[in-house]
């Protein structure tokens, strides 16, 4: 039986061909998995100043049995009168596994305060929600080429391309039920009182103190 050299050994020329085999299909493996679009994770909350970023999706898992992801924090909307923005706390996107609703765009705005609601607010969240993804991309584009600082635009643009833009748009409150009971029958909210008994699957540690120290206070607020 001839022999075959294999990563610098002599090896039987049978052996030598079935691990170069399986060689090539784990280097072919890597290379599609390498290949596949993936979504850059959000930053941490120190960055984005936005500390539910990180529990965001276990809270909606345990309170909604939504699969759901952050896909960029602050996702700037244009204004109607310029070419400025206004932000939504958070964007994310709902996957549609099993028993999950289908697939959408989330625009979650995060209350502390119930005192700090704006109607004006309110109706320009509900504008994009009729507007879609499509029309909201091609007014970050508009943003975009007008800013001097352009490229605080690009990465998010980058984030949003790996995802459908055809999915429709929905809007989520997280506040205090106080203004959970003030907000529209229409608009989906979940508050924190309803937060308190929920165990979150994702920063578990963290969530409990979390939980245990600061959502009282924002269910009271």
């Amino acid at each position: 039986m001839g022999r075959a050299k294999f990563g610098g050994h002599a090896l039987p020329e049978a052996e030598a061909c079935r691990l170069s085999g399986e060689a090539e299909q784990a280097a072919s493996r890597t290379a599609k998995r390498e290949a596949a679009p993936r979504l850059a994770a959000p930053p941490p909350p120190g960055v984005t100043g936005n500390p539910y970023g990180e529990f965001l999706p276990g809270i909606l898992r345990a309170a909604l049995g939504w699969e759901a992801q952050v896909v960029v924090p602050e996702f700037p909307l244009k204004k109607v009168e310029n070419h400025q923005s206004t932000n939504v706390d958070l964007l994310l996107f709902r996957r549609s596994v099993a028993d999950n609703p289908a697939e959408a765009w989330i625009l979650c705005e995060v209350k502390s305060d119930s005192r700090s609601f704006r109607e004006t607010q309110l109706d320009r969240y509900r504008q994009a929600v009729q507007q879609g993804m499509p029309v909201l991309l091609r007014q970050l584009e508009e943003i975009a080429s007008r800013s001097s600082q352009g490229y605080k635009y690009r990465e998010v643009q980058l984030r949003l391309a790996q995802l459908p833009a055809d999915r429709p748009v929905e809007l989520l409150y997280l506040a205090p039920q106080a203004m959970k009971q003030s907000l529209p029958d229409d608009v989906a909210c979940i508050s924190y009182e309803a937060l308190l008994g929920l165990d979150v699957d994702t920063h578990s540690d963290a969530w409990r103190l979390f939980r245990a120290v600061l959502l009282p206070r924002l269910a009271d607020n």
